[in-house]
């Protein structure tokens, strides 16, 4: 059975409980799940785990770089 999003590519850029739970829920249907955190962590769901730490600058590059080959953009960060 060919996953439902194969092939589709989401940056995830979330904290709290229900946007990381959204993220699994999407890479368990196919999705490839580039998920960001604030700490400096790159982390891959789906394919190709993985997991990367980078600077502030290396982050933000990571980001803009990710975000123009992705599919969709996930955000759901906790307010202040």
């Amino acid at each position: 059975m060919i996953p439902l999003l194969a092939g589709t590519r989401i940056l995830e850029l979330s904290a709290v409980v229900m946007g990381p739970f959204a993220g699994q829920i999407l890479a368990d249907l196919g999705a490839e799940v580039i998920k960001v955190c604030a700490t400096g962590g790159v982390f891959s769901r789906g394919d190709t785990p993985g997991q990367q730490q980078l600077t502030e600058e290396e982050l933000r590059e990571a980001v803009r770089a990710v975000g123009a080959s992705v599919s969709e953009v996930r955000e759901y960060l906790r307010s202040r």
